[in-house]
């Protein structure tokens, strides 16, 4: 009998314990079909899960038997029938009927298992979060977009053009971004305001203290700078601007300095911070003339860094005498990455800027990568080690060989992961900030323009901000999947498999490999660093959080309706509608929440559990206008007593013309 080959190792195993062949092929083709249809017909979207498409093949080579096997049987017996009555040829032609059905079943065993020798694709299953969100309103991230932003005719591969230059960028409209998403990020009304809410929260996770940025502490505002290497580049860096450095590179796509401008503009004009507490730089390399200029300009006495160890025929009286601060190498190897069998020299040292900072601000640009995939936030971190290059790192990613993904298995060790999690660098970061003005297709490629909806053919002109840095990292990583996946001459690096799997190691211990424990700090076992999860589509671009539920991301848009939502109005305080307490909280027995309505509507109020699982309706009817109340005895749909811990309650009004929604967590204690 000929199985299908993807099944003959398994078969073949099997019958090394005396295993009847036959019987044992019918018995797991029934087995997973059953649970095949027992599991995707109630939610479809589960055909992606592991178990899923591991039960496919089975149930497939199964089906395709039990096909083959009835056709092939009853094309014979009517050959047989028509040969007796000497109709020949009908009598052929289900002979060759029968032959057909034969080829066809042993041809889809080789086809099989030929497809299976190619890169695997990745799978990105919608609306299906994992991790604890981080911030003042968890897993929230800003995504502001504004046309107007950049030059549409811009040409930034030619000299003298290039995209970093004024004539290309709209300042005015970049600051206007830039203080719309920090009020959106914190719900505050005024930017000193929205700062110090930053300031607060970093100092509670970090510290477990409640204050505010004091003169005397460091700021520093990690950038890319990836085209500034090199001793004759360096050395342009300096003495004239990009324009002139004659760089092979010219053009990349990398941090912009209007970008930068913004948040100094923040911190010392708003906030009150003094400008000899602030250093910028990417600490590996150097910083432009055209950066350099622009930036001092307006604060003279900021610590614009400079990096003259690697560079020979650059000092640092060179450095100093054109305005920029040496930095000094540590000499404690701080960061240990956590597996030595794929980071061989598996330790680096930081410079004193990374070890002596008390608040981080990540400002990467928006790009895919050949290596990895993307670049964002954690990558950015691959300039902030004290070593001329960052190639020993290079085995922790998908492609460790650039354009060529080996290690597109989930579950494998991403050195992402250490960066993210080590508390001078991902927990050390009050602002996670992707500047995607001029989105581009790799490491050291000029910006493109992009093709999908908003931008339609324009360039990305956007700013992404949260406190969660796996929530930013997996919303930028669903546009360039998006956008980056190999059509039209693009690059496809955002869809190799396993490209996102940092960010499920990330989100979640249960995603690590086998045996293994994040600790980069080479003292403590790392826990959830954010919450990852993939949007529904690149049209809706939804999260779990724009649908109204507390876990999740929620992917708030400027201006509003590029995400199409449930309403943005969770955890913000409401005007006109929607929840106004819930006492006593926590409570053991019964709570009773009050909510208000200022127009009829209809209203649906339930308790849901923190994976946004429904347990109980409390209230589904039409409200007119009025203050009213429901309580909650602590008990599900059944009348079952739900245990301890935090539940959300959901409050969804719609007026007629829109659905809003707000909740309220509350907590039970026994």
């Amino acid at each position: 009998m000929n199985y299908p080959k993807k099944l003959q190792p398994v078969l073949c195993c099997l019958n090394r314990f005396k295993a009847p062949l036959k019987l044992t092929f019918i018995l797991m083709g029934i087995a997973s079909t059953i649970w095949f249809l027992i599991r995707v017909i109630p939610k479809p979207s589960r055909a992606g899960y592991p178990c899923m498409r591991a039960a496919t093949p089975v149930m497939s080579g199964f089906i395709i038997w039990l096909l083959t096997l009835i056709s092939s049987s009853a094309a014979i017996r009517i050959f047989r029938k028509r040969l007796r009555d000497a109709r020949y040829v009908p009598a052929m032609i289900f002979l060759v009927i029968s032959v057909v059905s034969v080829v066809v079943f042993i041809g889809a065993g080789r086809i099989k298992a030929k497809a299976d020798a190619q890169v695997p694709l990745a799978v990105h299953m919608p609306n299906e979060p994992m991790g604890t969100g981080v911030g003042i309103f968890p897993g929230r991230v800003i995504w502001a977009w504004d046309p107007d932003a950049t030059n549409e005719n811009c040409s930034p591969t030619v000299y003298g053009n290039g995209w970093w230059l004024a004539k290309n960028n709209n300042q005015a409209v970049i600051d206007r971004m830039l203080y719309d998403a920090v009020l959106k990020l914190t719900g505050e009304k005024t930017v000193p305001d929205a700062w110090e809410a930053l300031f607060r929260f970093h100092n509670m996770r970090k510290k477990q203290v409640d204050k505010t940025y004091t003169p005397g502490e460091k700021i520093f505002i990690k950038i890319n700078v990836t085209s500034a290497w090199g001793a004759g580049e360096a050395w342009g860096n300096m003495n004239a601007s990009f324009e002139k450095a004659q760089n092979s590179y010219y053009g990349i796509a990398e941090t912009s300095p209007q970008v930068v401008l913004s948040v100094l503009k923040h911190l010392v004009d708003s906030c009150g911070v003094v400008q000899s507490d602030i250093y910028v730089g990417d600490p590996m390399k150097n910083i432009y003339k055209h950066q350099y200029d622009m930036w001092h300009a307006e604060f003279p006495d900021v610590n614009y860094l400079g990096n003259a160890i690697h560079y020979n025929n650059i000092y640092t009286s060179t450095l100093t005498s054109n305005g920029r601060l040496p930095v000094e190498p540590g000499a404690y190897p701080y960061i240990v990455y956590s597996d030595p069998t794929v980071i061989t020299d598996n330790f680096d040292c930081f410079y004193t800027i990374v070890e002596e900072a008390d608040y981080m601000i990540n400002i990467p640009a928006l790009k895919a990568h050949a290596r990895a995939g993307i670049t964002l936030t954690a990558k950015n971190h691959f300039g902030s080690h004290t070593r001329s290059g960052a190639e020993h790192l290079h085995a922790g990613l998908v492609a460790p060989d650039e354009g060529t993904p080996t290690r597109t298995q989930m579950h494998m060790y991403r050195v992402q992961v250490d960066l993210m999690g080590h508390p001078m660098l991902g927990l050390n970061t009050m602002l996670f900030l992707v500047d995607g003005l001029w989105g581009g297709s790799e490491a050291v490629n000029p910006p493109t323009k992009w093709d999908m909806t908003p931008f339609n053919k324009d360039w990305t002109s956007s700013l992404f901000l949260s406190q969660d840095q796996v929530a930013i990292e997996s919303v930028c990583f669903d546009f360039l999947r998006t956008e980056y996946n190999g059509t039209g001459g693009k690059v496809n690096y955002p869809n190799y498999a396993g490209v996102d799997d940092y960010l499920e190691q990330a989100a979640d211990c249960a995603n690590w490999p086998a045996g293994l424990q994040y600790m980069p700090d080479g003292e403590h076992v790392l826990t959830s660093l954010g919450v990852h999860e993939h949007w529904n589509n690149a049209t809706s671009k939804q999260y779990s959080g724009n649908f109204g539920l507390s876990n999740g991301i929620h992917l708030v848009s400027i201006p509003e309706g590029l995400v199409l939502s449930a309403g943005d109005r969770r955890g913000v305080t409401t005007t006109d509608a929607g929840i106004d307490n819930a006492y006593p909280n926590p409570f053991s027995a019964n709570i009773t929440i009050s909510y208000q309505v200022k127009v009829n509507s209809s209203v649906e109020i339930e308790v849901i559990n923190m994976y946004g699982q429904r347990l109980r309706t409390l209230i589904s009817e039409r409200h007119t206008p009025g203050m009213y109340s429901v309580a909650w005895d602590g008990r599900d749909e059944y009348s079952g007593l739900m245990p301890a811990g935090v539940y959300i309650i959901l409050m969804k009004y719609n007026n007629g013309t829109e659905l809003k929604v707000d909740t309220k967590q509350v907590q039970i204690i026994r």
